[in-house]
């Protein structure tokens, strides 16, 4: 008898799902009040959101320029860099810069003092830089799609109104046909020739008026 084969359900099993790729970031320095504490716990939260593959470089302060932030950002291959600043009233300002150099956008987490802060940092950070650096990845593309409507509604009310002054005005009048000039020239055409044919008979009248004239001076001279 021909053996059995048994197959384990593992087989039509699907495969596991492959997980996202993490977005490459880089954390540089913090600076103001407690600045090490703050940043150590901005990694903290950064790190445990499992969204970010995070590199830090330190060096790269806030207030750096442009160029140092594009450089730091693709010497690393990062989507962006991160820098913070805290005040004097433990208020925590996240700086986003991206590939190009050009800061994202800027996030004020309040805190007043610093284990408000520190909670905030918890609660808040992971939340607030999520939009920021999903348009630093897509190369400021968000931001550029948002300003475009605003730009093209100060152009679309001006064709408006360009097309409402062209409604105003009255349609121009046909101009009038060919056919009326050449009925003109016959009408007059047709006077001419009236005059023409009316002047033999003032002729004959005159022709006839002599003749009469002649008749009747002959009448005249006849004896009784």
């Amino acid at each position: 008898m021909a053996g059995t084969v048994s197959v384990s359900r593992a087989v039509y099993a699907k495969p596991p799902a492959a997980k996202a790729a993490k977005q490459p970031i880089g954390v540089g320095g913090f600076s103001g009040p407690q600045a090490t504490k703050v940043r150590a716990r901005v990694l903290k939260v950064l790190r445990e959101s499992g969204s970010y593959e995070v590199t830090e470089v330190e060096d790269v302060k806030p207030g750096a320029s442009a160029q140092t932030y594009q450089n730091m950002a693709q010497g690393i291959a990062a989507d962006a860099i991160v820098v913070g600043t805290v005040s004097q009233s433990a208020n925590l300002t996240i700086g986003v810069y991206g590939t190009n150099g050009a800061r994202v956008d800027a996030i004020q987490i309040k805190g007043g003092t610093f284990p408000k802060l520190y909670k905030a940092i918890d609660n808040e950070v992971e939340i607030a830089v999520a939009d920021p650096l999903e348009r630093a990845h897509s190369g400021g593309k968000g931001a550029a799609a948002a300003a475009a409507p605003a730009a093209a509604a100060p152009a679309a009310a001006a064709a408006k109104g360009g097309d409402d002054e062209d409604e105003d005005e009255p349609p121009a009048k046909p101009a009038k046909p060919a056919k009326a000039a050449v009925a003109k020239e016959d009408t007059e055409e047709a006077v001419e020739s009236d005059e023409s044919s009316e002047a033999p008979s003032s002729a004959d009248s005159d022709d006839s008026s002599s003749s009469e004239a002649p008749a009747e001076s002959e009448k005249g001279l006849r004896p009784l």
